[in-house]
């Protein structure tokens, strides 16, 4: 019957071979002269193989039975597809998936989404010159020196992270001194030593008389260009510079005129514009910045 599928059939007859086996039992101990003690022992051991058997018997053909319907349940899945059963009240019929090229089970990670993140650049001239050896925001400040101030501001909700950008000018202008005059940590400039103006920006000489007076040095090679680096710059801040630069483009001419009325007039070229070029990390995407500012009398 099992070779049928008839399963219940095949228990039934498996239950009535058991009764059978079991009336057997019974009545062989009741026709023996044995001690009854005896014939008790043996219906009780007989019984319970027997009745364990038949348990374990049946147990086992309904685990069959389970794992054929699924073999053949999961033939068909493969053959036809799985059933997709209409939602209620749909009056279409059940329709199978749409088939499809390829699965894909683990999709690429998506890059980061590239928000808006600018950098604000700004920049003013600030006063009109200092006297000799004048002190302030960290820079000993000569008359020939103009004193220049850039913001650079981080207008957003997020920080910003690696921010190194270099600060120059096209129009001969050199930076001899700098100081940051605001309190973002962890703020440093490296220096390139092949742009390093060396020597001192001034030199003093004397007149017929011995009296001192403070020339440009004029002999100092071209422009510096200003890199400045900071780990972070937090939502909302500013970070600002102060630069005591100077035209090298002085002409003989004026530097005569200085040594003939022993003065020091206010003969600086002041730059007109400046640029600031770098990148800064926002937002897990490196950012790029490469602009151009003028500059206003403050």
């Amino acid at each position: 019957m099992l070779f049928f599928d008839q399963y219940v059939g095949a228990n039934i007859f498996f239950v009535c071979s058991a009764l059978l086996i079991f009336i057997k039992i019974a009545h062989f101990a009741i026709v023996e002269n044995d001690p009854w003690w005896q014939r008790m022992l043996l219906t009780f051991v007989l019984s319970g193989f027997v009745g364990v058997a038949i348990v374990e018997t049946v147990r086992g053909v309904d685990n069959w039975a389970s794992k054929h319907n699924q073999s053949q349940g999961t033939e068909t899945q493969k053959r036809h597809g799985p059933t997709i059963q209409p939602s209620a009240g749909s009056t279409s019929p059940a329709k199978g998936p749409e088939p499809t090229s390829a699965v894909q089970l683990n999709p690429a990670p998506t890059a980061p989404k590239k928000t808006a993140a600018p950098l604000d650049v700004d920049g003013f001239i600030q006063g009109t010159g200092y006297p000799i050896g004048f002190r302030a925001d960290g820079i000993v400040w000569y008359p020939q020196y103009t004193d220049l101030r850039v913001n650079i501001a981080n207008p957003t909700d997020i920080e910003y992270q690696d921010l190194d950008i270099t600060i120059s000018f096209d129009d001969g202008t050199a930076v001899f001194q700098y100081a940051e005059i605001t309190s973002v940590p962890n703020v440093y400039f490296p220096r390139n030593p092949d742009q390093v103006i060396k020597g001192d920006p001034v030199i003093t000489e004397k007149d017929a008389n011995g009296n001192p007076f403070t020339v440009p040095n004029t002999a100092l090679p071209g422009t510096e260009d200003l890199r400045v680096h900071a780990d972070k710059l937090a939502s909302h801040s500013t970070l600002q510079f102060v630069l005591a630069t100077m035209h090298m483009g002085l002409t003989p001419r004026i530097i005569e005129e200085m040594q003939r009325t022993h003065k020091n007039p206010d003969i600086r070229t002041k730059p007109t514009a400046f640029h600031v070029k770098g990148t800064y990390t926002a937002g897990a995407i490196m950012r790029h910045i490469n602009t151009t500012r003028s500059l206003r009398q403050h």
